[in-house]
């Protein structure tokens, strides 16, 4: 909408203010806070303003009091809450005008005044709108802010009542709430008119950048939903909620006399026809891939458990008045227990009636209706086998549930919106018997067609009511159909629609232009099925532009079959496609015959690819840059820069130093955006700034401001540009040492106090505890809203919050929350213990595995003494309170006494749960699995595919034994849905590949969509995946499949958190098809005489780490000067790779001796391979030189070689080195010898401690510079928790004695990466206590030997730091024994200690851990522990 529209009409209408939203305050205040950081000024308020809120408010405590009953909120207006709001703003780094009543009125004039007068008199929200839309954002950006919110609550509770244009204007007056703040899951309007749906979905378009991937999901299902709807033809959909369906409301929480409050925290009294509806489900549901994330400085060590947890379509109920179509939500209908939404033709208060269509409980997949009472509370009987009815109380309403990555839903969705009958099955697998094995056709039904073989996947259209459906084309989408729509309306809980409906109503044209920027979530099936007449006239209007701009995030296999739809059927061929470049967006990143294209084409289709950042895309725009260079314009001109526009990036460093520095400065604009390698963008930097620069100039260079050294930014003064936007830009692009040296220059010219506050957040974290101490931070709102380090952090909240810490203050701690401590969380009070771990929960992206830990303990200890006994007889409004966050860490026991009747709020709560706090072989995860099988209440061949979908995270646990019970239909929902696990045990590998290719067949005979449905699981078996034969679409289906895995991270993850995916035969098996010749690749081996291509070496990246020494030998020298860019940046060639890429680069440039800085630059990691002698001899000058080698891999002969090469060459002295120097050192600070260490200033030192801890050294290197960290901290016995997580791997240094005196509180706040350094003997000096208290994160990273080392009872402390510890009546946590059929106790000679007994259930209740033999032993907690041996017995 155009900023100066005016909107009459909507202010005819009387709007007065909604309800305020929970948490507004908050809301308001981060929208206005944002306002201050783009550098507006805040309207001053007048004397006379403020006289007016004092004269209506007789008490101004009541403008910021918590309390809900404010005169503001009663009187229905909140617009005296502004000067409160806007006094209370954090410092920024403006001059903000003063808040303060003694000042005088600003003049008249004054545009920000002039606007609040009138906001100030304005009875409603229309004029408030009104006057706004008038203003510059500049003059409006404090009201807007305030009023957003407040606008989103208005179309929330009145959407059908006005008009369109009514309707745009609250949408542009909510848009920054939805920019900065839109909460998850959203709660979207029930009913929409299309004019309305479609200003909806034009504000979602623009904030489309926003939102989370489940917001995304949820507004294109939603979308969908309403289509439906307004479809004329079609049966008007029930008035269902577009976020969650509500679980049944227990009888204790009927009489609860609370405000209605929905999903985004609005409360809405009882104006939203949801009356006495629980709501909790809305606030509280998320699908497992936006879980609570477990974060360590960084926001997060592992990605959450990703689980599918939509239901197939096969697998949805019956509807008991048709039983032919699927159920509206699972359970609504099924179950008179549950309350009926308004809109629904069933009558809630009396049982369901048997129509005659019910099916009958035994087959699988369908759940019966209930004729239970509606009068009486769920209750869900734990071993409830055949009463489907009740269980549908027990499974959590995962309908609506979105909060899922693209990548995982739109693999779910091409099986669910296509049906399970397109599952493929193996015609030549057979049984023990020799009989063919049938696993249905997806919806628990035998068709008398057949198996369904594999290669039928592709050819299978969405069949649900009609076999002989004649294919979809423009012509027949009116096609009467019983069943037409896709799993995605039955998931969001409406009916199929009516005789005469379309069949896909939403991929008519005129959705697709509504759907805007969110059709690029659309799921293949139904890209697919888009119309060719809908989509050419798609292709024709304005809209479709819009529709594919920065697009993130848009699948591969979605671009590529939109690319080729729009190739095929609505252009003639390429070159007419090619005259509406403009038009495709994001599509053009997909373009896939590129070879084909001239010189003048090659150029078009250059400019387009700026904003591609797909796989596959470097290798196109290398492909055009050469096309255009070879055909003879490859002259250096301005032309040619400007034709190459984001391609130029491909250009060597040589190249680019022929560009005159005139041209490079007329395509500034270009070469700033462009993604540069170091020896690149040094180059360029060279080139561009001249002896006076200037900050200005330095955010010219963008992007290549990577390649400034160190001293330039040292000496530039940029305090003129503290608090803009562009330093920040700048900054985020910078290396660590490149910061540093902008600190540098910013300390001499602004105290340290100013420039805490004013640094922008790429450098706050680099900031020193010497300076933050100077700086005199005192309050948690100065820690509001930045990135601060873990470090910082602690330092910070020890010293804000050391009389305690409340709710409050944890809302306002932001990043700073990683510095809250155990002991700080023990010492809160028991009567605000709930609140405070609750506000904690809701910062897990940024919580530790130890303080979750700890949070859990305390809460669980604080209910336990509210009432002994609190979790055998928990309330399902208790389950609840529990964050899930945290109860996935109770006790064994307390999982296990848990009452039947909390059964739906459990599955509910597993639903949302992260499992990667919990070791891989904790014995929590199967309790909690065992615990959730139990109330599902079914044997295995009894459960619905819902029903086991409802498992959430614990499906990954599931024993394929277990899984093979299940019937066809669901076993092959299980099976896709195993594709999104993080973690899969790994004793269940092996027999898990086995069912794989039981249900798909062997992987050789996969086609391309079993591929995408399955292809992950073919990680769990190395040998499947590398001898699967050549096929035309394999190379892009792995590409596709790698990309959409997590990436691998840098550092060492444990083995208790470590992934279960092993990415190195994908990387193989990638390898081997971009490199073997087409005639070779039947041969498992590629010849010697292959020789690596330039195109091949740049396509493959880290791949190149597979060729063999013979075949890099056969690389010509001109391919190896213009790839070393690629292959300096590989650390794990082998001594015999690097001694062959030794050779080129002598054959290449010459004696090593003589090579420059530049060469060095490219060279990187390859000068990993030179001669001892030869490193000392590089001619290496610079810090910035060292900072970049610092990346590779190095042994401590060649740090100490490069080192003193460096020194003798500088003529640098140790005393005078710098805290600036001695980060620069990086790495090679490893090759100083003991004397220079202690040459170093201790001041200094104290200032770059931190980095310097990041160095990975020898212990001998370690030991000295623990002698330099105690003369400059002191006593490692009086180090606290700063200290400690400041030293990082210096802390390995400490001897014995000293690891021995260290305070037990600080061990979680050792850096992980230090604990594999120490000594196993100095790590064995070490108590039981001290070892109990290393937190799970440190205590994973103890390795074999020095495990060995620890006595029974120390190793029995590490498992129970690291959460395998037992206790009475409990499991056996090491999952590595056989499960005994009946209880038994381990009985060894070896143990002195007390055995304790322990019971484990029946395979039919409880399946019992993973049996692991990669483990040995079960360990015993009492008042000593002991390990029994593989010897011991089980009795």
């Amino acid at each position: 909408m155009s900023q100066d529209m005016s909107s009459p009409s909507l202010l005819d209408r009387n709007l007065t203010f909604p309800p305020l939203p929970q948490d507004f305050r908050e809301i308001a205040k981060k929208l206005m806070t944002r306002c201050s950081k783009n550098g507006y000024s805040p309207p001053n308020m007048t004397n006379h303003m403020l006289n007016r809120v004092n004269e209506i408010r007789h008490v101004p405590y009541l403008l910021i009091s918590p309390s809900t009953t404010k005169p503001e909120e009663r009187m229905g207006d909140p617009i005296f809450l502004f000067p409160a709001l806007l006094s209370s703003l954090p410092p920024v780094s403006i001059n903000r005008g003063a808040l303060q009543s003694g000042m005088p009125d600003p003049p008249p004039q004054d545009p920000v005044m002039n606007i609040t007068e009138k906001m100030w008199n304005c009875p409603n929200l229309p004029h408030m709108i009104e006057f706004m839309r008038n203003t510059t954002e500049s003059v409006h950006c404090f009201m807007r802010a305030f009023i957003a919110p407040l606008c989103w609550a208005a179309v929330l509770h009145n959407s059908s009542q006005f008009s369109p244009d009514q309707l745009g204007s609250l949408l542009w007056a909510a848009k920054p709430f939805l920019e900065a703040t839109p909460p998850t899951p959203l709660t979207l309007p029930s009913t929409l008119q299309r004019a309305h749906l479609a200003e909806m979905m034009k504000l979602f378009s623009e904030v489309f950048s926003s939102l989370s991937e489940a917001q995304k999901d949820q507004i294109k299902r939603w979308m969908k939903e309403k289509v439906i709807e307004n479809e004329p033809s079609c049966r008007p959909a029930q008035n269902v909620s577009s976020v969650f369906t509500p679980r049944p409301t227990m009888a204790s929480e009927k009489t609860r006399a609370e405000p209605v409050t929905d999903s985004s925290g609005f409360q809405t009294g009882q104006t939203n026809g949801m009356a006495g509806i629980d709501k909790a489900p809305y606030r509280a549901q998320r699908s497992l891939a936006a879980g609570q994330g477990i974060g360590q400085g960084n926001g997060r060590v592992a990605e959450p458990v990703k689980v599918l947890e939509n239901l197939v379509n096969a697998d949805i109920p019956a509807n008991l008045q048709n039983p032919n179509k699927p159920a509206e939500v699972l359970g609504s209908h099924l179950n008179p227990n549950k309350p009926e939404i308004p809109g629904n033709q069933q009558d809630s208060s009396k049982p369901a009636e048997n129509t005659g269509n019910q099916q009958d409980s035994s087959k699988p997949g369908e759940i019966p209706g209930s004729h239970q009472n509606s009068s009486k509370p769920a209750e869900i009987p734990v071993n409830q086998a055949k009463n489907p009815s009740a269980n549908d109380d027990v499974l959590p309403q995962t309908a609506g549930s979105t909060d899922k990555t693209e990548k995982e839903q739109n693999r779910v969705e091409e099986v669910t919106e296509q049906g399970n009958e397109t599952v493929p099955q193996n015609p030549e697998k057979q049984d023990d018997n020799g009989k063919g094995i049938d696993v249905g056709n997806g919806n628990g039904k035998n068709e008398s067609k057949g198996h369904m073989t594999p290669e039928e996947l592709s050819t299978v259209k969405e069949e649900k009511g009609d076999k002989n459906e004649e294919k979809e084309t423009g012509k027949d989408e009116q096609k009467q159909e019983g069943e037409g729509n896709s799993d995605d309306e039955e998931k969001s809980g409406t009916n199929s629609p009516s005789a005469g409906c379309p069949r896909m109503p939403w991929l008519k044209v005129e959705a697709l232009r509504m759907m805007g920027r969110f059709l690029s979530r659309l799921p293949e099936a139904d890209v697919r099925a888009i119309p060719t007449e809908e989509l050419c006239k798609f292709f024709q209007t304005p809209e479709f532009p819009s529709s594919f701009v920065k697009v993130d995030g848009l699948q591969p296999v979605i671009g590529r079959m939109l690319m080729q739809r729009l190739k095929q059927e609505c252009s003639n061929g390429n070159q007419n496609l090619l005259t509406h470049l403009d038009r495709l967006g994001s599509l053009i990143c997909f373009y896939d015959d590129a070879a084909s294209l001239n010189s003048t084409l090659s150029r078009k289709l250059l400019s387009q690819l700026g904003d591609c950042a797909n796989a596959g895309i470097d290798q196109m725009k290398r492909d055009l840059v050469r096309k255009v260079m070879v055909n003879g314009e490859g002259f250096p001109t301005l032309e040619l820069l400007r034709s190459l526009g984001s391609g130029v990036s491909i250009l060597s460093p040589s190249k680019l130093s022929d560009f005159s520095v005139e041209a490079l400065r007329d395509s500034l604009s270009t070469l700033s955006q462009a993604p540069w390698k170091p020896a690149q963008a040094k180059i360029l930097a060279q080139k561009l700034l001249e002896k006076n620069i200037t900050g200005e100039k330095l955010l010219s260079l963008g992007s290549m401001v990577t390649g400034v050294d160190s001293d330039i930014l040292r000496k530039v003064k940029l305090d003129g540009l503290l608090g803009n936007e562009c330093l920040k830009n700048m900054t985020e692009k910078m290396s660590s040492l490149q910061k540093k040296a902008v600190l540098e220059g910013l300390r001499s010219s602004v105290n340290e106090s100013d420039l805490v506050k004013e640094v922008p957040d790429p450098l706050l974290s680099s900031l020193s505890l010497h300076l933050l101490e100077k700086a005199g931070i005192s309050s948690v709102d100065q820690l509001e809203g930045r990135s601060w380090s873990r470090t910082q952090s602690v330092y910070l909240v020890k010293k804000i919050l050391s009389q305690g810490i409340r709710a409050e203050q944890i809302r306002k701690l932001g990043q700073a929350v990683q510095g809250v401590t155990c002991s700080m969380v023990d010492s809160v009070n028991q009567s605000d213990t709930l609140d405070v771990v609750q506000t904690l929960a809701k910062s897990s992206n940024w919580l530790s595995r130890t303080q979750v830990r700890c949070i859990a303990q305390k809460l669980f200890l604080s209910l336990e003494k509210q009432r002994p006994g609190y979790f055998m007889n928990i309330s399902d409004s208790e389950l609840q309170a529990i964050p899930a966050l945290l109860l996935i860490h109770l006790p064994v026991k307390a999982i296990q006494d848990l009452p039947a009747a909390v059964c739906p709020r459990f599955l509910e709560k597993m639903s949302q749960a992260n499992l990667s706090s919990l070791p891989n072989s904790s014995p929590s995860r199967w309790e909690l699995r065992d615990r959730a099988l139990r109330c599902l209440g079914k044997n295995a061949s009894d459960l619905s595919t819902a029903e086991v979908l409802s498992l959430g995270p614990l499906l990954c646990e599931l024993d394929p034994a277990w899984m093979s019970s299940l019937s066809p239909a669901v076993l092959n929902s299980t099976l896709q849905a195993l594709v999104s696990c993080a973690h899969i045990p790994r004793p269940y590998r092996a027999p898990l590949f086995t069912l794989v290719t039981r249900i798909y067949g062997d992987p050789s005979i996969w086609t391309e969509d079993v591929m995408k449905l399955m292809g992950p699981l073919l990680l769990l078996n190395d040998t499947s995946l590398e001898m699967m034969p050549f096929k035309s679409w394999l190379k892009s289906s792995l590409s596709d499949m790698l990309n959409s895995m997590d990436p691998q991270p840098a550092a060492l993850v444990p083995e208790e958190f470590r992934s279960w995916h092993d990415l190195l035969a994908l990387h193989r098996k990638l390898f081997q098809l971009k490199t073997k010749p087409v005639q070779q690749r039947r041969r498992r081996e590629i010849s010697p005489s292959v020789q690596p291509s330039l195109s091949v070496i740049e396509d493959l990246g880290e791949g190149n780490v597979y060729w063999s020494p013979a075949q890099l030998a056969n690389m010509t020298v001109p391919t190896f000067k213009e790839a070393v860019n690629v292959l300096g940046e590989i650390r794990n060639f082998t001594a015999e790779q690097l001694a062959v890429l030794r050779q080129k680069t002598i054959e290449a440039w010459g004696d090593i001796a003589q090579l420059n800085q530049t060469q060095i630059v490219e060279l990187r990691c390859i000068c990993q391979g030179f001669t001892i002698k030869e490193l000392q001899s590089l001619s290496i000058t610079s810090l910035d030189t060292l900072d970049l080698l610092s990346f590779c891999h190095w042994n401590t002969t060649q740090k100490v070689a490069i080192w003193q090469g460096f020194i003798q060459r500088t003529g640098i002295k140790m005393a005078n080195l710098g805290a600036f120097e001695m980060v620069a050192l990086g790495h090679f600070i490893c090759g100083l010898q003991s004397e220079e260490i202690d040459q170093l200033s201790t001041g200094e030192f104290k200032e770059a401690v931190e980095d310097i801890g990041r160095a990975r050294c020898h212990v001998t290197v370690l030991d000295c510079l623990k002698r330099k960290a105690v003369s400059a901290f002191g006593d490692p016995k009086k180090w606290g928790e700063p200290e400690a997580s400041m030293m990082g791997n210096i802390i390995a240094g400490l001897n014995g004695t000293e690891l021995a005196s260290l305070n037990c509180s600080i061990l979680p706040f050792i850096r992980q990466s230090a604990i594999p350094l120490i000594l196993p003997e100095r790590l064995a000096a070490m108590s039981v206590n001290q070892l109990k208290s290393l937190g799970p994160d440190n205590a994973a990273m103890i390795t074999e030997s020095q495990r060995s080392g620890l006595k029974v009872e120390q190793r029995a402390a590490v498992n129970e730091s690291l959460g395998l510890s037992t206790s009475r009546s409990e499991t056996s946590t090491s999952a590595p024994v056989a499960v005994p059929q009946k209880g038994g106790v381990c009985s060894s000679q070896c143990s002195q200690n007390t055995l304790y007994t322990y019971t484990i259930h029946p395979p039919t209740t409880k399946l019992g851990p993973p049996q692991d033999h990669h483990r040995a032993g079960i360990m015993w907690v009492g008042d000593h522990s002991q390990h029994c041996s593989d010897t011991d017995v089980l009795v």
